[in-house]
């Protein structure tokens, strides 16, 4: 098996865990070698180790019992793209099998309506830096984003060109540091907008959700439109249950 390099450790053994599990002595009940051998195995330290488990037990994808070991869920890796543990579309598409993400990027300012300022705590009238993202999978268009911004808000509006991640943009466009969002799903019918993006007919079913991301102080930085075409990105959502529910 391929030994660990140096950083970043946590990463990489996730990384070898889920992609090694026939080289890992792994039970027939799905239980991991301890963390003393995985550690001398991967060549990390037992630390390094116990790190990566309790994130990946955060996620659902291992079980551990006191005095018995740790048990990991081959059914929990297979899903690929989980609501819950998107932080960043192009590592969402390459996660399920293509071999490149594509970020298209546009730009314009708007006026607040009624119900686009609400969610953002802004007055009707003020003005809004709209950031569309259209990614593709390979060449095929697969997630697209409509992200508002109050116009106040932005220090560098030639910022959103670069391919990062919505939090790094929020931060070198706005000076701003995002700690959480909430989201909402919805189910929508696909408009000229989203069927020029997405290339899907005007009239199908769409899932889709809204979001508002905050910065520390509560505030709200930002409202997000995300269509998805999940017969290119299927998404769904792994829930973990606990002992004595």
């Amino acid at each position: 098996m391929k030994r660990l390099a140096a950083a970043p450790l946590h990463e990489r053994v996730r990384e070898l865990l889920t992609e090694n599990l026939s080289e890992m002595r792994v039970q027939a009940d799905n239980r991991l070698p301890s963390e003393s051998a995985l550690a001398l195995r991967l060549g990390v330290s037992r630390a390094t180790i116990r790190e990566t488990l309790l994130a990946m037990e955060r996620e659902g994808l291992v079980t551990k019992r006191q005095g018995i070991g740790t048990f990991i869920h081959p059914s929990a890796l297979g899903a690929k793209a989980r609501i819950e543990t998107i932080v960043d579309f192009n590592q969402m598409i390459r996660s399920a099998g293509y071999n490149k993400a594509v970020l298209i990027s546009r730009t314009h300012n708007e006026v607040a309506s009624t119900e686009l300022a609400a969610p953002l705590s802004i007055a009707k009238g003020d003005g809004l830096h709209v950031l569309e993202r259209t990614y593709c999978a390979d060449d095929k268009p697969a997630i697209y984003c409509v992200i508002r911004f109050p116009l106040v808000l932005v220090k560098d509006p030639n910022a959103w060109t670069a391919p990062d991640n919505i939090y790094s943009t929020v931060k070198r466009a706005c000076g701003l540091e995002v700690t959480h969002r909430i989201a909402w799903f919805k189910a929508r019918i696909v408009d000229k907008q989203v069927s020029k993006a997405l290339r899907l007919p005007v009239g199908e079913p769409i899932f889709s959700w809204d979001e508002v991301m905050y910065d520390l102080a509560d505030r709200p930085v930002l409202h997000a439109e995300i269509y998805f075409n999940t017969s290119i990105v299927p998404l769904c959502s792994m829930g973990k249950i606990e002992p004595n529910m």
